[in-house]
């Protein structure tokens, strides 16, 4: 950078870049958490470490690079990067007081990865130690595996068959019913979900997270606890055949519902829109996706029974409207189901099975009109938070 170029910088009307699908939608919104993990560090809350974020932001898009600053950048780095860092340094708060008054180095060595910035302190910054998490009720799962690409059309190259490794890890924070947690503050209950692959395209396949910004618990009867109210999500998909990435609002409900003795359901329901870019059929020039409003849904559900078996399904919608390669009105239909059946074995480890199809149907104004569908059936191993599957136990033992 240099002076001319800032002034110019300073004096130019924001625009939508051009930047590589994985440096707009992944790594903007990670340089985000890191300013908010600074903030964070500092003992700041949610909502000035957020300013933090968006003034990184700004300060980058001016002074931090030669081309013009851009919306995109600015929402998905403030945004995204918030919903992001708070997931992270709750993490690494969960992790290192599993440890104690003195967690161990790998604990420490953990929490910094999870967020640098964040653990500024050497190794564990005091702050992020002591939060007070109120020691949520939680759902972990940390899976390794394979899938097989079992059906597809319409798709780049013909997969079908192909064998790809899998790595998962599943955390669900502050399930409703625990007697005396409260949601205060944003994500004391927050979903998080990191997915890794070695397909052809992938790599770095999921990085998922919505969690309650502001709401309140509710129950119905004896058996039924929820919590309700405005959720925020940061979503990065880049699966060969559905790739997207938004930050986004939505009104939902999260809940359990104890059916038996020993079945629960625990499930989410959201709806709402953000701002983000979806596609990947019309490769032409550097931009291969649809910038625009993003109306979009979730449902997912668990069945759990017991501490033996858990049956979950998860589908997502997500519907872009907005500009395409050709700078003309496109745009891009994202759906996404997934089904896993885990059975524990024995202590914390467990093996699943899971299904997923995606689906893009994608309409540009000049350049062409394109569904692609890809599904998959995958074999897991792996090891659970607890020997349970984080069903929440709120019911009198002698009356339940």
């Amino acid at each position: 950078m240099t002076a001319d170029s800032i002034r110019e910088n300073i004096h130019h009307h924001w625009v939508l870049d051009n930047d590589p699908f994985e440096t707009n939608m992944l790594q903007h919104p990670y340089s985000g958490a890191i300013y908010y993990g600074f903030a964070r560090s500092a003992g700041h809350s949610f909502e000035v470490s957020f300013l933090y974020a968006a003034f990184g932001s700004v300060l980058w898009e001016y002074a931090g690079e030669r081309t013009f600053p851009s919306v995109n950048d600015q929402i998905m780095t403030s945004v995204g990067g918030s919903f992001l860092g708070e997931a992270l340094f709750r993490m690494g708060n969960l992790l290192l007081r599993g440890g104690g008054n003195d967690p161990g180095v790998l604990r420490q060595a953990g929490a910094a990865v999870l967020l640098p910035s964040a653990t500024v302190d050497v190794y564990g910054n005091k702050y992020e130690r002591l939060f007070d998490n109120q020691d949520p009720e939680y759902f972990l799962r940390m899976s390794l595996g394979a899938t097989r690409i079992t059906q597809e059309s319409d798709t780049p190259d013909d997969d079908v068959g192909r064998w790809n490794g899998l790595a998962d890890v599943t955390l669900e924070y502050g399930l409703p019913g625990k007697p005396g947690y409260t949601y205060d503050r944003p994500f004391d209950y927050f979903a998080f979900q990191f997915t890794g692959s070695n397909s052809r395209h992938s790599g770095l396949e999921n990085v998922m997270i919505h969690g309650l910004l502001y709401g309140a618990p509710y129950e119905a009867g004896s058996d039924y606890r929820g919590i309700w109210g405005l959720y925020g999500n940061y979503d990065y998909i880049s699966q060969d055949t559905f790739r997207i990435g938004t930050s986004g609002l939505s009104l939902g409900t999260t809940g359990q519902c104890w059916l038996s003795k020993t079945v629960a359901l625990q499930g989410t329901i959201t709806a709402g829109g953000g701002f983000g870019a979806a596609g990947n059929v019309a490769p032409i020039g550097q931009r291969d996706y649809v910038y625009g409003v993003i109306p979009q849904g979730m449902v997912t559900l668990r069945a759990i029974y017991s501490d033996r078996l858990m049956l979950e399904g998860i589908g997502r919608e997500y519907y872009v409207h907005g500009t395409g390669v050709d700078n003309r009105h496109a745009t891009e239909n994202n759906a996404h189901v997934e089904t896993t059946f885990t059975v524990r074995v024995v202590g914390p480890f467990a093996i699943g099975v899971r299904y997923a199809v995606s689906e893009l149907e994608s309409h540009y104004k000049t350049i062409t009109t394109a569904q692609q569908m890809r599904g998959t059936l995958g074999f897991t191993v792996s090891f659970l938070g607890a020997s349970d599957f984080g069903a929440v136990e709120w019911r009198n033992p002698e009356n339940p």
